[in-house]
This record gives structure tokens, C-alpha cells and sequence, in this order.
């Protein structure tokens, strides 16, 4: 089992106690690029399943790297994970230039477990990213404060508000902050200088919601077959199984 961005391992928790409890043998390969993501997961599953016979091994890396030291391996059949809705926020190009590439490095009847958002109504498109108590709108501007730690820049966080809307020619849900007065933003690291106008917006997300046709013609233009649909109780969301075809 390999898992791209496979972060904290919350979700996959779930996943391998089930399995281990199944007694089926496997080699549990997380993949992220951050070292300290990859050091406490590879903790916390060795402590929580101390006395079972899971093998984990951590591997800090970008995707088809971490991929190229694994799927070599002969005699092997690899679930690749790649859960959330990571894809969701890739244009259709990126999505499907991503996807080559992963069909390129798996074997023949290997498994990708991936999820998508799907298309719903759109009210409740604008309620999950305006929410009542600000969690997305915190999430989003907190990319205000990245670029001051990192970047050295001087945004005033309490100066933007955020919003999201459905855009159905798209498919996609855009998140927009916007400047709520003029104002001059200056960023250190870059040597330059930003201008907003009042209620200018910047972009900072767009999550693409599928349905299930697109789907399974995105599966197939790019090397898979869908073996599975794995739908949450209100069909929001799917977990689809796909199997490589070569």
C-alpha cells in the first residue's frame, strides 16, 4: 500500500486497522515531502499497532519519486492511495497529465484508490466555503500569513475578507479574498511593492467537482478502468477504485 501526501495519516489509520484485522499481509509505504510528517506517522503506527504485523516504511519525497523506488519491485501488487480530494483542486490538464504520469510508473493491474468531490447543489457548494464560523475563511487567509513568515511581507490579515462561489461553466468552486480598502502590501523577499484597490480579489483556490461519468472518462482516457465506487451516505463523495490497464 503506497500513499501520496499521506500527511498525518488520519484517514488511513482507519484503513489499516481494518486490513490488519482481515489478517492480510502488506508493506505500508507513505510518501510526503515533509520529514517531520513522515518521522511522526511512521511514530504513531508503531506505537499504535506495536503488537500487530504491520510493516511501514516512510518515504520523503514528491510523488513519482517516491513511487520509482517502489513499484520496481516484482511479484508485488500495489494499492496506491490518494485520498481527499487533492485532484479536485488540478484543472483538467493538470488532472490528467498527473494521472499519465502515475499510470507510468504502476504495473499492470495494479489499484489507485482516489477520491473526488462531487457535483451537488450548489447551495451547499457556498455554505461548505462560507461557513457560519469562518473555518475556510481562516484557512484561506492564513496564506496571508505564510507570505509574511516566509516571504517577509507585511499583508494585514484583519484588511481582507474571503469568499467562494460555484462557477457551473467550470465546474469549480473559486475562493477569492479581497481587499477590503485600498492599500500597499510590500513583500521583502521579492523586492516589490503590491497595490489593491478596494474589494480587488486574489484567487487562492479552485476545487473541481466531477460527476460520475467524468469520472470514469477521466479513468479511462488516462490508462484505468473503475473496478468500484465507494459513495458516503449522501453520495457528496466517492472513493473510486481503479485498476491500471496496460
Amino acid at each position: 500500500i503506497i500513499e501520496l501526501g499521506s500527511g498525518d495519516g488520519e484517514k488511513t489509520k482507519i484503513l489499516i486497522e481494518n486490513i490488519l484485522n482481515n489478517k492480510i499481509d502488506f508493506h505500508y509505504y507513505p510518501i510526503d515531502i515533509s520529514k517531520g510528517a513522515i518521522e511522526n506517522l511512521v511514530n504513531n503506527l508503531n506505537l499504535k499497532f506495536a503488537n500487530t504485523s504491520l510493516k511501514v516504511t516512510g518515504l520523503v519525497a514528491d510523488y513519482f519519486n517516491g513511487l520509482k523506488n517502489i513499484t520496481i519491485r516484482e511479484n508485488h501488487r500495489n494499492l496506491v492511495l490518494f485520498l481527499g480530494i487533492t485532484l479536485n483542486n488540478m484543472d483538467l490538464p493538470d488532472a490528467k497529465s498527473f494521472l499519465r504520469k502515475l499510470h507510468q510508473l504502476l504495473n499492470d493491474k495494479d489499484y489507485l484508490l482516489i477520491g473526488f468531490d462531487l457535483i451537488k447543489n450548489p447551495k451547499l457548494l457556498y455554505t461548505a466555503y462560507n461557513d457560519s464560523k469562518g473555518l475556510f475563511e481562516s484557512f484561506n487567509l492564513h496564506l496571508l500569513d505564510r507570505i509574511n513568515q516566509v516571504l517577509d511581507g507585511n499583508f494585514k490579515k484583519e484588511l481582507f475578507i474571503q469568499q467562494g462561489h460555484y462557477n457551473p461553466k467550470s465546474n469549480a468552486v473559486e475562493s477569492y479574498i479581497y481587499s477590503t480598502r485600498n492599500q500597499t502590501v510590500y513583500i521583502n523577499r521579492l523586492n516589490r511593492e503590491f497595490k489593491f484597490k478596494a474589494w480587488e480579489g486574489i484567487q487562492t483556490e479552485q476545487s473541481f467537482k466531477y460527476s460520475t461519468e467524468e469520472i470514469k472518462i477521466l479513468a479511462e482516457e488516462n490508462g484505468f478502468e473503475v473496478q468500484e465506487s465507494l459513495y458516503d451516505s449522501n453520495k457528496y463523495f466517492v472513493n473510486s477504485v481503479w485498476r491500471v490497464k496496460k
